[in-house]
């Protein structure tokens, strides 16, 4: 799921061009967590999805709201740590403590 912000700034949200793509399947968003994104609400539901395993550039907002929603929506939910982005470690390091307190999350 990818963010684009505001329309005026979306040359600001380009994906990385060395970025490694599994799937050609890309979500816009607009709010931090992915679940407000009902085309991927959708494809998850499609797929049966049972285990999530997030990513991503700001985990102390996109990367934390997804995941907190998507254990409310009863996923086991495994944040990739040594692939999320963050700009203050003190503030990560206290997200990370929150999510490690949510059961059915695992910080990897």
């Amino acid at each position: 799921v990818k963010n684009i912000g505001r329309p005026e700034n979306a040359a600001q949200y380009e994906l990385a061009e060395n970025l490694v793509m599994v799937s050609d399947q890309i979500f816009e968003k607009r709010s931090p967590s992915a679940f407000t994104v009902e085309v991927f609400v959708q494809e998850l539901e499609r797929l049966h999805a049972e285990t999530l395993k997030i990513a991503g550039v700001d985990g102390n907002c996109c990367v934390a709201q997804t995941a907190m929603e998507a254990v409310k929506r009863g996923y086991q939910v495994r944040v990739l740590v040594g692939s999320v982005g963050f700009r203050n470690k003190k503030l990560w390091d206290k997200t990370v403590k929150l999510l490690e307190g949510s059961e059915n999350l695992e910080i990897g």
